[in-house]
């Protein structure tokens, strides 16, 4: 015990005493104050407001053609097809086909 209200009283009398001294009640209240400051601050109360989830569905499955049916609308290339791409390439288009955008 660190209080220094004790005196010269026998063991029984000297603890009665000393808890009806002015120093050990000031003892006690400066343990008491240094108790609340060094205390640790309450736990947070919790969050008690609703939650609201929102769920995305996946989109509905549609029929996507497969990629051997994707393959099959494909042309391959031909030597007609690609002469034609050559002949299209030194083509000078005249202004009256150009799209009204490309003039600004």
């Amino acid at each position: 015990m660190d209080c220094r209200g004790c005196g010269n009283l026998n063991l029984m009398r000297r603890a009665k005493a000393h808890y009806q001294t002015i120093a050990h009640r000031r003892w006690e209240e400066e343990k008491a104050e240094e108790a609340e400051e060094n205390s640790p601050s309450p736990p947070p109360s919790p969050d008690l407001r609703p939650i609201v989830v929102t769920v995305f569905s996946a989109p509905p499955a549609e029929d996507l053609p497969s990629f051997s049916e994707l393959e099959m609308d494909l042309d391959p290339p031909t030597p007609k097809n690609v002469s034609q791409a050559v002949l299209d390439k030194d083509r000078v288009i005249p202004d009256s086909e150009e799209d009204e955008d490309d003039i600004l």
